[in-house]
This record gives C-alpha cells, structure tokens and sequence, in this order.
C-alpha cells in the first residue's frame, strides 16, 4: 500500500525560490501541499510592499489555485511564527512547512520556532549552487522579474536596468554577474527579490503593468504593481 502523503504548506512570498520549492514539493508523491503561507512583520510591512506586494501574491495563490494565509505579527516574530505554525497545523493539518531558505543566514531560526509544534521543515534548495537554481529555473519555464533591487549593492544604473525586467540568462550575464563581487547570484542576503509571473504549476498566467519607484529609505528601486491581470494558458 502506498504510503499516504504529508500535508504541506509552502510559504510563500512569491519571489522564485519559494515558488521552485513549491514546483518540487508538487513533484514529490510524500507531499499533500494545501495551502500558502505569507508571513508579514508588522515593522517590515512597508519593505516587504516594495519586494513582494501582497496583491501580487494574492493574484498568484489564485493562478495557483491554492488557499493564502496571510499573518501580520510584531514583536516578538518567535512567538509570531510559532503562533502561525500552530494555526496552519489547526486549520490545515500541516504536517511540513516548506521554505525556500539556500543559505542558513538565520542560524536555524524557523528550526527552533517549529520545535515541539509537530510541523517539520522541508528545504529542497538548501546550500544549491546559485547557477544550478538558475538553470533549473531556466529550463523549466519559470517566468520571473526583478521586483526590487538595491542599490547599494548593485549600483543605481545596473538597478535601472534590471527593475521590472524578466530574469532571463543574457540578462543575468550581461548585469547581475559583472556586480559578482557584491550580489550572491540568489539574492540571499537581500541585493534583489523577485516576482513570479509563470511557471508549470501555475493554472493561469499573470499580466503585470506598472513602473520603476526609487525608495530613499531602503536605497531601492522597486517595481510599483498598477494592474494585475490574470491569462489563460
């Protein structure tokens, strides 16, 4: 008999490591994904509307067809993240959390938090070469633009350049590569974000239209989302 399969919950910012985790998880037979997870502290609200705007991720959970949960918490995020977990066990019963972590920045942070909750984490791309991301991206259709660069990191005019624009290889060789010495090619340490617009376990297609916005605040170009618009494949 096959064994049954652990029900899932991504989560989820729309950018593309969690939605290739996402792509994995739907082609593993142990795993049951039910739901998307977004977790939003209430003092970064303001950052996370510049790299992953809500409205955005409330459009792809439609084309996905899968149900969004959507927590605000503030301090303290442990107990934040923790109190989510639990919700998500309750209403779902979320066995896995599946993150799109690369690089262990945080020192096994979510691993503590989900101590004792009777929920695991799943990390397929943990520690994956940035290029072997990339190509995996590539090769199966993902379609992902830059939401947000910043420009401390990659300069103001390489920022211009990439904001908005599909992820693509001749882009990433011809700007992102040449700043090597100050962007991990992932963006784990915050130099970009991105925004997925299409991928193979998408039900439908999205249209964007907006425009490049600096934000003096965070030294960032970010792409502001007018129109949303979802497409028939």
């Amino acid at each position: 008999m096959q064994p049954l399969r652990k029900k899932a919950v991504v989560s989820f910012t729309g950018g593309k490591d969690c939605c290739l985790s996402l792509f994995r998880a739907l082609q593993e037979d142990k795993f049951d994904v039910v739901a998307l997870a977004t977790f939003q502290s209430s003092n970064l609200l303001s950052y996370m509307n510049y790299t992953h705007p809500l409205k955005l991720i409330e459009k792809q959970a439609e084309a996905l067809n899968l149900p969004l949960e959507v927590f605000h918490f503030s301090e303290p995020h442990f107990d934040g993240y923790r109190n989510s977990i639990l919700a998500l066990k309750e209403k779902y019963g979320a066995e896995i959390l599946i993150t799109g972590d690369i690089l262990e920045v945080t020192e096994g942070y979510m691993d503590k938090v989900a101590e004792g909750t009777g929920v695991s984490l799943w990390k397929p791309l943990m520690g994956i070469d940035r290029d072997a991301l990339l190509n995996e991206l590539f090769s199966n259709n993902f379609k992902v633009i830059f939401s947000c660069v910043s420009c401390t990191s990659a300069g103001e005019q390489d920022s211009e350049k990439l904001v908005g624009r599909t992820l693509s290889p001749e882009i990433f060789d011809t700007v992102v590569r040449r700043n090597v010495n100050h962007i991990d090619l992932g963006g784990e340490f915050g130099e970009f974000h991105t925004m997925v617009l299409d991928a193979p376990m998408f039900c439908k297609s999205i249209n964007i239209q907006g425009a490049p916005v600096r934000t003096e605040e965070y030294n960032l170009i970010s792409y502001e989302v007018h129109d949303i618009l979802l497409m028939g494949k």
